[in-house]
C-alpha cells in the first residue's frame, strides 16, 4: 500500500509541473522565445522550437495533465476505500479535491503566469519530450474527435493557429465579409507581431542628461555639444527650459 501513496505523490508532482507548463507556454510567443534565444537562456532554443508548432505540444500536455488527475484520484479512492470504506472515500475524494485544485491548479498555475519566462524554460525538456512521445495518441484522439464532431472539426485540435486567421481573412474578403483595407490590417498585425524590436527601433547607448534645476543656458550649453541626431530632443529641452533664467 506505501507504494500506491508514492505513486500519488509522484502523480501529483508531475501533474503540478504540467499545470505549470501549460500556463507559462500559453503565454508565450515565438518572439520571445527567439529573444530568449539570442540571450542565451537556459533551454531556450528547446523552447523556441516548442513554439514554432504550439498546437502538438500543448496537447501532449492536455493528455498528461489527465492522466494525471485522474490517476491520482483513481488512486486516491482505492486506498481510501482500503482504510476506511464506502464513506471514506466519498470524504477522502472531496478533500484531495479541493487540495489538488489549491495546489495544482491555482498555485501551480499562477506560479506560471506570474513567471512565465523562468517556468517555460524550466519545464520545456518535458514538454518537448512528450510533444515527441506522445504525437502519435494525441493525433488519433484529435482525429477521433473530429469524426466524432459534427463539421469539418479542427486538424490540430482546439487551436486556431495564426495560419488558420489568416486564411480566414482572405476567405472573408473573397466572400465580402471584410473589405480589403480590413484583410490588410489582419495580416499586418501578425507581421508586426513576429517583429523583435530592434529590427525597427535605433538603439541610443550613449545619452546626455541635464539637471532639472539647470536654466536656459545650461541647456543650450549641452545641447550644443550633442550630436545631430540629438537636435530635435535638444529642441524640446530648450522649450521646456525657457521659463528659466540664468
Amino acid at each position: 500500500m506505501t507504494w500506491l501513496w508514492v505513486l500519488v505523490v509522484v502523480l501529483v508532482v508531475l501533474g503540478t509541473g504540467l499545470a505549470i507548463s501549460e500556463a507559462s507556454l500559453t503565454r508565450m510567443t515565438r518572439v520571445r522565445a527567439l529573444a530568449l534565444v539570442e540571450d542565451k537562456r537556459r533551454n531556450a532554443v528547446t523552447l523556441e522550437r516548442i513554439e514554432a508548432d504550439p498546437p502538438r505540444y500543448l496537447n501532449a500536455v492536455y493528455l498528461s495533465v489527465m492522466f494525471c488527475q485522474n490517476g491520482s484520484a483513481i488512486l486516491v479512492a482505492i486506498l481510501a476505500e482500503r482504510s476506511y470504506g464506502g464513506w471514506g472515500v466519498t470524504l477522502v475524494s472531496v478533500v484531495f479535491t479541493l487540495l489538488y485544485f489549491v495546489v495544482v491548479e491555482a498555485m501551480a498555475k499562477t506560479f506560471g503566469v506570474l513567471h512565465s519566462d523562468r517556468a517555460a524554460l524550466a519545464v520545456s525538456p518535458l514538454v518537448w519530450f512528450l510533444g515527441r512521445a506522445l504525437a502519435a495518441p494525441t493525433r488519433a484522439l484529435i482525429g477521433l474527435a473530429n469524426v466524432l464532431l459534427p463539421g469539418r472539426g479542427l486538424k490540430e485540435g482546439p487551436f486556431v493557429s495564426e495560419a488558420d486567421l489568416r486564411a480566414m481573412a482572405e476567405a472573408g474578403h473573397e466572400e465580402g465579409s471584410i473589405e480589403r483595407e480590413e484583410k490588410e490590417l489582419i495580416h499586418s498585425i501578425f507581421e508586426f507581431g513576429d517583429t523583435i524590436v530592434r529590427e525597427v527601433m535605433v538603439p541610443r547607448p550613449d545619452i546626455a542628461a541635464i539637471e532639472d534645476d539647470k536654466c536656459r543656458r545650461s541647456c543650450s550649453s549641452t545641447g550644443t555639444r550633442g550630436s545631430r541626431s540629438s537636435a530635435r530632443t535638444w529642441t524640446m529641452w530648450l522649450a521646456w527650459s525657457s521659463r528659466r533664467t540664468c
